[in-house]
């Protein structure tokens, strides 16, 4: 009797719950245990527990860049899929889907945040430049201030301990610094003409031709680094393209992107000729989906 009067007054509350419960606690379903939530990359660096593979949260102005040039067209393009996510609330899980490789290593006089080391982003360039020049009402609050935003990390390796010029030489041998200018020439006094942030970085229109030239199907996409600094090279090689040698300033959008758009068809044929076959990527050209309206 004690045992069905017990059953009993499990199945009457079970009824009420149900009754009362609403649709979404009724039907809610457990998923895996959630993974502790991401903490900064200098928290873990200032208290001496970074190690190489994890992933954490880096502010976007304490990312030192390991190039000079970008494609400003290119970058541009990414934001407006960026904004396009924001509104639709999908930018931070897109984010979490693309962390930025950097490593750790000598301090910067330029460090916002106190530390006795530095973050070098060694690819992704693009996008923390998306990131910088987003705009609108819909973005996450913190993102207003520039200062707050930030992008989600993944530590290569902790060179920190290096001296300056050990340091960079790494980088070199490893291939994870890009040591030419925005017009494919080598850089003079490098490290020190790199900027102090991607904020400052210069304009290669000829990446950005080589960005849409991938995407519309001219080369395919492989792991291999600065792949697309090589077919921009390629590119800027062939006085049909000329005309965008005169797009080396950052803030040239409305009058670069019209003559982009109009040589991209001709860059997929340039890219499908015998003189590339020695490039990365050349014979696999996929075409993509554009990420920004503009180029649709």
């Amino acid at each position: 009797m004690r045992g069905f009067s017990l059953l009993t007054i499990l199945l009457v509350l079970g009824v009420i719950y149900v009754q009362t419960a609403t649709p979404q606690e009724r039907f809610k379903i457990k998923g895996p245990k959630e993974s502790s939530e991401p903490v900064f990359c200098f928290d873990l660096i200032n208290k001496g527990v970074a190690k190489q593979g994890d992933t954490c949260l880096m502010k976007i102005v304490d990312a030192f860049p390991t190039q000079l040039p970008i494609g400003y067209v290119a970058a541009a393009c990414k934001r407006d899929k960026l904004e396009e996510l924001a509104e639709n609330g999908d930018f931070f899980k897109q984010l979490e889907k693309k962390p930025v490789p950097v490593v750790i290593g000598p301090y910067s006089n330029h460090q916002h945040t106190h530390s006795n080391s530095s973050l070098y982003i060694t690819d992704h360039h693009h996008l923390i430049y998306a990131i910088f020049m987003m705009r609108g009402s819909y973005l996450p609050p913190k993102y207003s201030d520039i200062t707050e935003r930030y992008v989600y990390a993944t530590i290569q390796r902790d060179y920190s301990t290096l001296s300056k010029t050990n340091f960079w030489n790494t980088l070199i041998k490893n291939n994870l610094t890009y040591t030419y200018d925005e017009f494919g020439k080598p850089l003079h006094n490098f490290p020190d003409s790199l900027p102090s942030s991607v904020m400052y970085l210069k304009n290669d229109p000829f990446r950005s031709l080589a960005y849409f030239d991938r995407r519309q199907g001219g080369y395919g996409k492989i792991d291999q680094e600065f792949q697309e600094f090589s077919w921009a090279n390629y590119l800027r090689a062939n006085s049909f393209f000329s005309p965008l040698n005169q797009y080396t300033d950052l803030t040239s959008f409305d009058m670069e992107a019209p003559t982009t758009k109009k040589l991209i068809p001709a860059a997929v044929y340039a890219s499908q000729q015998p003189d590339a076959k020695n490039l990365p990527g050349f014979g696999h050209g996929k075409r993509q989906n554009p990420e920004c309206k503009y180029f649709k």
